[in-house]
Protein backbone atom coordinates (compact mmCIF):
# COMPACT_ATOMS: atom_id res chain seq x y z
CA UNK A 1 0.00 0.00 0.00
CA UNK A 2 1.34 3.43 -1.03
CA UNK A 3 1.16 6.61 1.14
CA UNK A 4 -1.41 7.83 -1.04
CA UNK A 5 -3.50 4.67 -0.99
CA UNK A 6 -2.94 5.11 2.67
CA UNK A 7 -4.37 8.28 3.03
CA UNK A 8 -7.20 7.92 0.51
CA UNK A 9 -8.45 4.90 3.25
CA UNK A 10 -8.22 7.35 6.05
CA UNK A 11 -10.30 9.94 4.42
CA UNK A 12 -12.68 7.48 2.80
CA UNK A 13 -12.99 6.48 7.09
CA UNK A 14 -13.32 9.63 8.26
CA UNK A 15 -16.29 10.81 5.49
CA UNK A 16 -17.76 7.38 7.11
CA UNK A 17 -17.42 8.65 10.56
CA UNK A 18 -18.71 11.84 10.02
CA UNK A 19 -21.79 10.64 7.88
CA UNK A 20 -22.31 8.79 10.83
CA UNK A 21 -22.54 11.40 13.17
CA UNK A 22 -24.86 13.25 11.06
CA UNK A 23 -27.17 10.40 10.89
CA UNK A 24 -27.38 9.60 15.09
CA UNK A 25 -30.08 11.67 17.00
CA UNK A 26 -27.60 10.93 20.23
CA UNK A 27 -26.00 14.09 20.14
CA UNK A 28 -23.21 13.46 23.09
CA UNK A 29 -22.15 10.54 20.24
CA UNK A 30 -22.21 12.90 17.32
CA UNK A 31 -20.24 15.18 18.92
CA UNK A 32 -17.09 12.09 19.70
CA UNK A 33 -17.59 11.04 16.31
CA UNK A 34 -16.76 14.45 14.48
CA UNK A 35 -14.25 15.44 16.96
CA UNK A 36 -12.77 11.85 16.18
CA UNK A 37 -12.96 12.58 12.72
CA UNK A 38 -11.27 16.47 12.86
CA UNK A 39 -7.85 14.33 15.10
CA UNK A 40 -8.00 11.77 12.60
CA UNK A 41 -7.80 14.08 9.59
CA UNK A 42 -5.70 16.58 11.44
CA UNK A 43 -2.93 13.51 12.05
CA UNK A 44 -3.26 12.22 8.40
CA UNK A 45 -2.45 15.66 6.99
CA UNK A 46 0.52 16.53 9.44
CA UNK A 47 1.87 12.67 8.00
CA UNK A 48 1.40 13.64 4.78
CA UNK A 49 3.71 16.80 5.35
CA UNK A 50 6.63 14.63 6.67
Amino acid sequence: MTNLDFLVDVQARIQECRRKAAETDDVKLALFLYRMADEIEAEAREMDLK
